[in-house]
């Protein structure tokens, strides 16, 4: 019961950043989160885990009258539509060759279940879109199993995309040098970021044409 509660208001964050995109919903949330009963909640691609995806599943088994449950009900249908959305929105802006960093729910965990990241390279791939994965905590052959893509080297091997996707912040992403990745994304033209890994290197990414955004950002999504 208490995971599920968590699970609406992250969800509740992924519908503003949706119905408001023209502005910065991760500013709204900031500036919510500054008062001293209400935490900070902030949109993302999906959630993933053992725990906040399926919590709100089991307070809807356990109801006498599920139907009744009608937040929860939207709540599961929108948290498992947002990678789709993302999927979606990387065929928009022309993705055709897509890096994904990282396939755990969470940085610097080697746990993958209901990772929304297995979601988005899903609806890629049946997109038509060729994608290829790094994760750190996985090996190559783990990764072909896993996601049916395969491996790339980081950071090197970032130079081979049109579009990188990071979704769990994984430390090794984080703590890489400027320098370094500005040498090797130089094909790419967008860079979406769930958890604002690079946002320091937001303007330097402008300065050489490519898009960064993060979700809840201004027109992210349009």
């Amino acid at each position: 019961m208490e995971n599920s509660l968590l699970h609406v208001p992250s969800v509740y964050a992924m519908q503003l950043a949706r119905a408001y995109p023209n502005i910065d919903i991760k500013e709204v949330f900031r500036l919510a989160g500054t008062h001293w009963r209400i935490p900070t909640y902030y949109p993302s691609m999906g959630t993933g885990g053992y725990c906040v995806p399926v919590s709100s599943k089991y307070v809807k088994m356990g109801a006498t009258d599920p139907d009744v449950l009608t937040i929860i009900n939207e709540t599961i249908k929108f948290d498992q539509d947002e990678p789709h959305f993302i999927a979606k929105i990387i065929k928009h802006r022309g993705g055709k060759k897509v890096g994904i960093l990282g396939i755990a729910y969470k940085g610097d965990l080697k746990v993958h279940t209901l990772s929304p990241a297995l979601k988005i390279i899903n609806h890629l791939t049946k997109m038509g879109i060729k994608v290829m994965v790094h994760d750190p905590y996985y090996l190559q052959d783990e990764i072909r199993d896993i996601t049916g893509c395969s491996y790339f080297s980081y950071p090197d091997g970032l130079n081979q995309f049109d579009t990188i996707v990071i979704i769990p912040a994984h430390r090794i992403y984080s703590q890489t040098p400027k320098m370094t990745l500005l040498k090797y994304i130089k094909k790419a033209r967008l860079i979406m970021d769930n958890m604002g890994v690079w946002e320091k290197f937001r303007e330097d990414f402008k300065e050489i044409g490519i898009t960064y955004c993060m979700v809840g950002d201004p027109n992210w999504c349009i």
